[in-house]
């Protein structure tokens, strides 16, 4: 997989956000592929997600668009198993 930009997680967060317009219509611009995710960074704003004060559903919304993104391997399933665990883990202290 070749990509040109390598997105990482604080990144994401301001995008979803609405912040950083000029980064929004860049991306917009390149083709599929071109903008990719480590899995890691999806596991991280899946976490995120689920420890929303706003609530899982809505903050997930914020976040769909990163999922369509490829993804470097660490796959789907395991960063949404270790978001849930570290979630729960997190609440309980």
């Amino acid at each position: 997989m070749t990509s040109q930009y390598l997105l990482d997680t604080n990144i994401c967060i301001e995008i979803a956000r609405g912040r950083y317009l000029g980064i929004q219509k860049r991306m917009a611009a390149l083709s599929y592929g071109k903008v990719t995710l480590c899995a890691m960074v999806w596991a991280e704003l899946e976490l995120g997600a689920r420890l929303s004060q706003k609530g899982y559903a809505r903050a997930r919304a914020q976040i769909e668009v990163f999922s369509l993104l490829p993804q470097w391997p660490f796959d789907r399933a395991s960063a949404e198993h270790y978001a849930e665990l570290r979630a729960d883990l997190q609440r309980q202290g």
